[in-house]
């Protein structure tokens, strides 16, 4: 790749790593609030992405933490639940 290329699209990729964390983060909290009871679905990954104006890639990869640590059950198809 042209290396005008990589400087002109250097702050998009570093915005998307800076959000991830974020976006985690901020998911965690809801969690952890309440907000979603264990068995709940949360939104859809789309209306979480437009909820925090990130990517769906953003929102996955935020949810992946969440996923490892037991907060909540990712089943394809079906859509992001708050574990039991």
């Amino acid at each position: 790749m042209p290396a005008r290329w990589l400087w002109k699209n250097a702050g998009a990729a570093t915005h998307a790593a800076a959000a991830t964390p974020v976006t985690s983060g901020a998911l965690r909290e809801r969690i952890e609030s309440g907000e979603w009871l264990p068995g709940e679905q949360l939104p859809s990954v789309r209306d979480l992405a437009a909820q925090y104006h990130v990517s769906v890639t953003t929102i996955r990869k935020a949810l992946a933490p969440l996923q490892a640590d037991g907060l909540i059950s990712v089943t394809a198809g079906w859509g992001v639940f708050r574990a039991s």
